[in-house]
């Protein structure tokens, strides 16, 4: 179970495992052997060909053995991949199979040492058949039994007609033996490196260059030769007068051998080197009499020129989106630009192409896995099914991971609400500085209009990613519109951009003030004064990325599969049956996302979402999405969290898998979601990331 559990596709689970019962016999025979061999290893053989030919298990032929044949590397990674050999997709017996007395026959004849048989037949529930066996039902499967004792062997060797006795314990050592190394190479991990050499490649400078002065004669007096003192003037102002219009050229093709050069960093999935062209200053060595022709701070002034046509992040995403291409892959860049609300205008850019680095990077696990299923009898289970990593890295999300998507606000005690939830009904309720009435004060003179960004260089800054949470809520979570723990949701959606807060004076008052503007007319929400305007703008900028990995850490999904919602119990009337139609738990899956974040209440961004679900998920499944408030999806987790506890434990407690079961159907279809077909395009190509 747990094998299957590791390996599963998605909407796919086992009706039962049954275990076979196995139906024991012996092989009788007569045996004439040559001599020349142990007749001791000769018994030990035959039991052990006669044991091999009735297992029914799966067997792999070692890579190495399959190489030695000339098999061709194709065929040994087409089909099913394993590390512990090759599978020529032949089974050599079958559960219910039956055993001739012919085939044995010519099994044991081809064994060294074995002259002839001259009596063969088995011996099964005390009965003798010289033709054939068989299990006699589909639920059980032969076995061998292989001698325990003395008295148990009934294979008799003679040779020349005389009886031959091989010591019992040196034969039965040796039938281990082949046995253990039978099994060993059946299960023992190989390593696929050996079955290939790869290619060597040799390095080349490919950045020397030999300027095309060099290769003029020396008539033209630009060489490495030079001019000698008896030069006239002009014929040496004409001889620098050529050496610099060359020089033109000369540059121009060094830069692009320094370009040959950079490839390997111009293709890197890294953006350590923020450039895609390459520069380098010729020196003396390459042509003389530079000093006068090369300005002050030459390397500067050229790598400034290059710079002037290197648009990084555009040329970088479309070098990426060539080797996406190469795997048959595109990453639709105008879907996430359009939603990348999160960043400031300077990272836009940068992040697209770090999305489009990331997909690269897991592009092979994407690609094979993105039918397969999360593995819920894993402790950890922190490994999502593939659907959920590729629509994650397609969407932008900044974690892939089966986890929740709660627990950032939970964390801190916090739970976003609508704002008609929080703010006018109960403001007799509201926290000093908080989002009471009080607090909604409209400003009266002296609002800057946009908050600048604060450099990183300037300010202390926090950490990066989520780890920066608890840093950022002790700085600045005071500043945070809330009640009692409830924030309203305008506060996730508005407080991500710089130019939803205001700062200024009001009257009475010489400390700064710092307010972020709501949606309309409404009245601006009071975040708090500061002694001077730096401290104010640093804690604006500090609470705008509070909001954000408020924002992004909730971000993410759930894939819930309905065939594992079935019930289970046998006898027993299930509820969940009851209250779903007859295909509901049939090749269906249901996603949940967010709905309180600042990208998912964007109805766009929503119809993206659904898209990119529909185009990566299998063709065979029919996806339902559906979006839950933030109160709803701790419900679902909840629920959730129960059923894969009793799923662990299944065998033991069916009825308590099906009341789990039943609790989580009854959740979702109360929530049901949307069916991923038919969908108006979010774009006008109508494509989503991973189309």
């Amino acid at each position: 179970a747990r094998l299957f559990s590791r390996t599963r596709n998605l909407c796919e689970d086992v009706y039962e495992i049954a275990c076979f019962d196995e139906l024991e016999f012996d092989i009788c025979a007569d045996v004439e052997v040559a001599r020349g061999r142990d007749p001791g290893e000769i018994l030990a053989e035959i039991y052990h060909r006669c044991a091999e030919h009735v297992t029914s298990r799966v067997r792999f032929s070692p890579f190495e053995e399959a190489r030695r044949e000339d098999r061709p590397l194709e065929e040994l990674f087409t089909g099913p991949l394993s590390q512990r050999g090759f599978y020529a997709g032949k089974d050599t017996a079958s559960v219910a199979a039956s055993y001739s007395v012919a085939d044995l026959f010519s099994l044991l004849s081809g064994i060294d040492g074995v002259a002839y048989l001259r009596d063969l037949y088995f011996r099964i529930d005390g009965k003798i058949r010289r033709d054939s066996i068989s299990a006699g039902a589909p639920d059980r499967v032969l076995r061998l039994r292989l001698p325990g004792a003395p008295e148990q062997v009934q294979i008799r060797l003679t040779s020349l007609g005389r009886m031959l006795h091989p010591p019992f314990e040196p034969f039965k050592h040796r039938l281990d033996a082949l046995v253990l190394k039978s099994s060993g190479a059946d299960y023992a991990v190989q390593d696929l490196r050996k079955l290939y050499t790869a290619p060597r490649g040799e390095h080349l400078d490919l950045q020397q260059y030999t300027s095309i002065q060099a290769h003029l004669p020396s008539v033209y007096r630009v060489g490495a030769v030079g001019l000698t003192e008896s030069v006239a003037p002009e014929v040496r102002a004409r001889s620098r007068q050529l050496k610099g219009y060359l020089l033109l050229f000369d540059q121009m093709i060094a830069d692009t051998a320094a370009d040959l050069a950079h490839l390997s960093s111009l293709y890197s999935l890294d953006d350590g080197d923020k450039s895609t062209y390459a520069s380098q200053l010729l020196d003396r060595s390459q042509v003389s009499g530079l000093d006068g022709i090369y300005p002050a701070q030459a390397a500067e002034v050229v790598a400034s020129a290059v710079a002037r046509y290197d648009n990084f992040y555009e040329r970088k995403g479309r070098l990426l989106d060539y080797l996406l291409a190469l795997y048959g892959e595109s990453f639709h860049q105008s879907s996430l630009r359009a939603f990348n609300s999160y960043a400031l205008p300077g990272e836009r850019e940068p992040a697209l192409v770090e999305y489009k680095a990331r997909f690269l990077r897991a592009i092979a696990q994407l690609t094979r896995d993105r039918g397969a299923a999360c593995d819920y009898l894993d402790p950890d289970q922190a490994t999502a099914s593939g659907l959920q990593q590729r629509v994650s890295c397609l969407l932008g999300f900044t974690d892939d991971r089966s986890r929740s998507l709660t627990e950032r606000f939970s964390e801190h005690g916090l739970r976003p609400l609508p704002d008609d939830l929080i703010v006018g009904s109960h403001a007799d309720e509201a926290e000093p500085g908080r989002c009471g009435s009080a607090d909604f004060v409209p400003p009266d003179k002296a609002w800057e209009d946009e908050v600048p960004v604060l450099a990183e260089e300037d300010s202390a800054e926090p950490g990066v990613g989520v780890q920066a949470l608890p840093q950022l809520m002790g700085q600045v979570g005071r500043l945070l519109p809330k009640r009692a723990g409830k924030v309203a949701e305008t506060v996730l959606h508005r407080g991500i951009s710089l130019a939803n807060y205001r700062l200024g004076h009001v009257k009475g008052s010489s400390d700064w003030q710092a307010f972020l503007l709501p949606d309309g007319d409404a009245p601006w929400w009071r975040l708090g004064a500061f002694a001077d305007r730096r401290a104010a703008i640093e804690a604006v900028n500090r609470l705008r990325r509070l909001i954000v990995l408020l924002n992004t850490g909730s971000e993410g999904m759930h894939v819930v599969e309905h065939l594992l919602l079935r019930p289970r119990s046998q006898g027993v009337k299930s509820g969940a049956a009851d209250i779903v139609e007859h295909d509901f738990f049939s090749l269906r899956l249901t996603v949940l996302f967010p709905a309180w974040t600042a990208r998912f209440q964007d109805p766009r961004f929503r119809q993206l979402a659904r898209e990119t679900v529909r185009l990566n998920c299998p063709a065979h499944l029919v996806p339902e999405v559906n979006w839950l408030q933030f109160d709803d999806m701790q419900v679902f987790e909840q629920l959730q969290a129960e059923w894969v506890q009793t799923y662990r434990d299944a065998a033991a407690h069916p009825a308590e898998l099906d009341a789990a079961a039943e609790r989580l159907v009854s959740f979702l279809t109360a929530r049901r979601g949307e069916a991923c077909w038919a969908l108006t395009p979010a774009f006008d190509d109508g494509q989503a990331p991973g189309a």
